[in-house]
Parts: C-alpha cells; structure tokens; sequence
C-alpha cells in the first residue's frame, strides 16, 4: 500500500503529536516507508513545508525522495480537481496550494491520503476528505496510518 501524506499530517505529527524526540522510532519507520516507495507527497508539499515550518526542513530535506515532481497526469487530474471543487485552493492562504495536488497523486498512484484535515459541511472551503470522497479515494489521518501499518513502539 502507498500513502500520499498531506502537508497538515507532517507538520502537525512532527509539532504536536510525535515529535521526533520523544518518538524517534517513529520518523525512522516514516524514512523506512519512504526508502520503499510507501509514502509519498507531491512536489508542492514540500514547497509548502519549507515555506512553513523550519523545524522539519533539515528532516524534509534528508527524505526528499518521497516528493514526486508533477506529471501531466497528475497535473490533469488535480486541473479536474479544482474545475469541480473551486473551494479547495484558498488563493489567500498559501498553505493550501498543495491539496488537489496530494490528491490527484493519490489518484494516479492507488495511494491513500493522509492529511489532518477533516471533512466538513462549509460552503466556504471544501477540504480534502470531501474532495477525496467525491473521488472515492480513501483518506485517514496520521495515527489510522500508523495503525493500519501495524506499527508498534
């Protein structure tokens, strides 16, 4: 199985929930993941985690593998994306760049989304369980991963 992790699960599960020095086996079992092709993220991602949060960057660019650069096709399928879900890109909020992206990714790739966002019944913002349930495209936040992996520590 693949996982095409959102920038919201890295930052948070790093911040806030499994910070690498209190679950360093942790991050060692994400590198593990990403040497094997197991987690992905695209490109943007990363852009979106060097612009955020500098505590993550020495660790983003150690695993730079795991981004994968645009391809057409996961540029047509997150173009169908946005024509269908005009809400899910704040243009304000440069934070959200990357969202139709991760999941047209994990479109193209059979992938499962993790992010940490959570579906919603705003008329304002979609998110990306909405978008990835409109796409019948499974989608679990960071701690459903770990279980689904069987990770122990």
């Amino acid at each position: 199985m693949i996982y095409c992790i959102d920038t919201s699960s890295l930052i948070t599960g790093w911040n806030h929930q499994y910070p690498p020095k209190v679950f360093p086996k942790l991050w060692k079992c994400f590198e593990e993941l990403i040497e094997i092709g197991g987690l992905i993220a695209p490109e943007e991602v990363y852009h979106e985690l060097k612009k955020q949060d500098d505590s993550i960057k020495s660790w983003v660019d150690r695993n730079e593998k795991m981004f994968q650069p645009f391809d057409d096709g996961v540029q047509n399928i997150a173009r169908n994306i946005l024509a269908t879900h005009t809400t899910l890109i704040d243009v304000n909020r440069p934070t959200s760049q990357a969202d139709p992206f991760v999941i047209a990714l994990a479109i193209k790739q059979k992938a499962i989304v993790v992010t940490q966002e959570k579906w919603t019944n705003s008329q304002k913002r979609t998110k990306i369980p909405n978008v990835c349930e409109a796409y019948d495209v499974e989608c679990i936040d960071l701690l459903d991963m770990i279980m689904k992996l069987n990770w122990r520590f």
